[in-house]
């Protein structure tokens, strides 16, 4: 008698998930020269390797190779790594000029050696059930709502950041993506709320397939894995290598024990200079300009040329970038040399990247879009 057919599903969402983690580490490792960041290709292979454990340890279960392997060293908890490995790629991702200070370890270390010690824990709650269950439901849900307001946190802070950086914004940029698996992290949390807390699917990590919950709730975990492992196979990075190949991003917020910085008095006149050669040299017309770059063109830093655009015009790096592609591209449209150009061709004349990007953002400066403006000018 062959095994149960739920058991061959069981089988096949194990393989069908451990062939996409191992394709998306493929892809993190292959990625081209100009994409590759040191330390956030290790987390991402990391991470990996984690999503990849409870499906490895499935299949290996069900064949009999774990007989007389101690349970400790299987760390069957190990989902419970899932919340802090979120966090820090998602933290070297935003902030990849400040390093990730040994206390933001410190939880992902603890919670490891609990993960190893977790099949001698003992039953909670008097339930009768296998300790690991509750015990892994209760510290899983707890980690990874914490670590669930701590990425939402990080991804606010990384939204005004962006447009201080970068001039042009696209879906890698905005992370939005990350929105998508936060939501999809958190639903899996109560998930484990409801299965494994209040009424668990079966006898806890360690139990065999329970039948058809099982299944579904196999599925699900392998929709969670598809969506977290192509999300780091096609995440690029947000920011540029600096001259010496360290990586260029915002500049921390705040270091606790710095002094605090008196702003500089700024000089008007170097306010009209900073404007003159962005504007006279147009600047603002090659699509993938960031304040990096600016700064580095105008002899400055990024700090100061940041200044100057906040206090000086009360602008921030992306508001004053695209306004000027926008009066750029309102010149075209009135023109009537460019009367037969495509609204996407001035578009990408006047240093925009995208179609929707263009009209997005012309509505919002002018109150029209470029095709009624093109229209009301003729």
């Amino acid at each position: 008698m062959g095994p149960p057919i739920g058991m061959h599903s069981l089988n096949f969402v194990a393989i069908m998930g451990l062939t996409i983690v191992g394709f998306s580490a493929l892809l993190v490792l292959i990625k081209p020269s100009s994409e590759k960041r040191r330390q956030l290709d290790l987390l991402a292979i990391l991470w990996l390797v984690m999503l990849a454990h409870p499906m490895a340890h499935s299949l290996l279960r069900q064949t009999g190779a774990l007989q007389g392997i101690p349970r400790w060293v299987q760390i069957l908890g190990m989902p419970m790594l899932y919340g802090p490995m979120f966090y820090l790629y998602v933290r070297e991702l935003v902030s990849p000029s400040q390093s990730i200070r040994i206390r933001e370890w410190l939880p992902l270390a603890a919670l490891a050696i609990f993960a190893i010690f977790v099949p001698y824990l003992p039953p909670l709650f008097q339930s009768g059930r296998p300790g690991p269950a509750r015990w892994v439901g209760i510290v899983d849900v707890s980690v990874a709502v914490a670590y669930s307001v701590a990425v939402f946190r990080l991804l606010r802070s990384h939204k005004t950041k962006v447009l201080e950086y970068h001039s042009s914004i696209d879906e890698q940029k905005r992370l939005t993506s990350v929105y998508v698996l936060l939501a999809m992290f958190v639903t899996s949390s109560f998930y484990v709320i409801i299965n494994r807390i209040i009424s668990p699917i079966g006898g806890g990590p360690e139990a065999g397939p329970p039948g058809a919950k099982a299944e579904w709730h196999s599925s699900g975990f392998l929709i969670l894995i598809m969506a977290f492992s192509l999300f780091l196979a096609r995440q690029r990075p947000i920011y540029g290598e600096g001259p010496e190949g360290a990586e260029s991003g915002p500049e921390p917020d705040s270091d606790d024990d710095a002094p605090e910085r008196v702003p500089r008095a700024l000089d008007p006149a170097e306010v009209r200079s900073l404007s003159q050669m962005v504007e006279s040299q147009k600047l603002y017309l090659d699509a993938e300009l960031t304040l990096e770059e600016l700064a580095r063109i105008l002899g400055k830093t990024r700090h100061t040329v940041s200044d100057v655009l906040n206090r000086g015009l009360n602008k921030s790096f992306y508001q004053y970038i695209n306004g000027l592609r926008i009066d750029h591209a309102q010149e075209l449209l009135m023109d009537s040399r460019y009367e037969d150009w495509p609204v996407m061709r001035i578009g990408l004349e006047a240093g925009f990247n995208s179609k929707a990007t263009f009209n997005r953002l012309f509505k919002e400066y002018t109150g029209k879009t470029p095709v009624e403006y093109r229209r009301r000018a003729a």
